[in-house]
């Protein structure tokens, strides 16, 4: 076995040894963070250097109002879901969501 081989088994190892340690929870909440950022990044270099006309410039703070606050209940989605807490909530005319992240995570 060479060494290039050696240290890839290493890190294989290392890399097993940190995957089982944390649950997955944790690594899909650490995943969400980057492709979250990279959709405000996108959305706002769309309205900032989309080419828009000087007089539209309401309209682009309006609409890159929106879309942070669409990519913040979009966080918040994901931390309630990864949560490992239960969350219920009730609004008008009955309806309601229930989250429950309690669940044990599988055994090594």
């Amino acid at each position: 076995m060479g060494p290039l081989a050696a240290f890839l088994r290493v890190i294989g190892k290392g890399i097993a040894v940190v995957w089982r340690s944390a649950p997955v929870r944790l690594w899909a909440m650490i995943g969400a963070a980057p492709a979250i950022s990279a959709y405000v990044v996108w959305q706002s270099w769309i309205v900032w250097r989309g080419g828009w006309p000087a007089d539209r410039a309401q309209q682009q703070l309006t609409i890159l109002g929106w879309a942070l606050w669409g990519a913040l209940a979009i966080i918040a989605v994901i931390i309630i879901a990864l949560a490992a807490v239960k969350v219920r909530a009730a609004g008008p005319g009955g309806t309601s969501i229930e989250v429950d992240g309690g669940d044990d995570p599988p055994s090594v």
